[in-house]
């Protein structure tokens, strides 16, 4: 024992080799699927944006072809902020079926963030019009209802038609 302790203690240590490397191709695939996971991802949203609009712009439509057709101007209006906030209770922008003129108008700016500030305040003007005033409807709002619809649905096709860079 005495000898040892003179020469040192000095084990010999075999190592075993790593025999679990990981391929490079995993890593490239697991890149790939992250990267089509995120394309349909980005796909999904910009055909659920492209779907509110279009509805929306049916809305503005048909509501701008009711008031040219003479209809009563108060409950064509109305209807069209019912149905556009259902559709926005629909696609979660909005908490209950009829939210404030205000609630509504950050609702619409959330759903479509490309809208002008002018056409939301016409929007909004006609909206709060039709809901709270208790004056009579007349011609002139019947044209800047109108003039306010279809300045909405104008700034949603013009919208569609210029590709999403996001």
């Amino acid at each position: 024992f005495a000898a040892q302790r003179q020469d040192g203690f000095a084990p010999e240590y075999s190592y075993a080799k790593d025999v679990q490397e990981v391929s490079m191709w995993s890593y490239v695939m697991i890149l790939l699927i992250a990267a089509l996971g995120a394309a349909g991802v980005v796909m999904y949203r910009r055909k659920k944006a492209a779907e509110l609009m279009a509805d929306a712009a049916e809305i503005f439509a048909y509501t701008a072809e009711l008031l040219a057709a003479g209809d009563s101007i108060r409950e064509a209006i109305f209807n069209c902020y019912q149905d556009l906030c259902s559709l926005l209770q629909q696609r979660d922008f909005l908490r209950r079926d009829f939210e404030t003129v205000r609630e509504f108008e950050v609702a619409i700016r959330q759903a479509m963030p490309g809208i002008s500030n002018d056409a939301l305040v016409a929007l909004d003007n006609t909206f709060e019009i039709a809901r709270y005033s208790r004056e009579e409807m007349g011609g002139m709002h019947q044209e800047a209802a109108v003039q306010a619809l279809n300045r909405m649905s104008a700034e949603i096709n013009q919208l569609q038609a210029i590709a999403p860079r996001t």
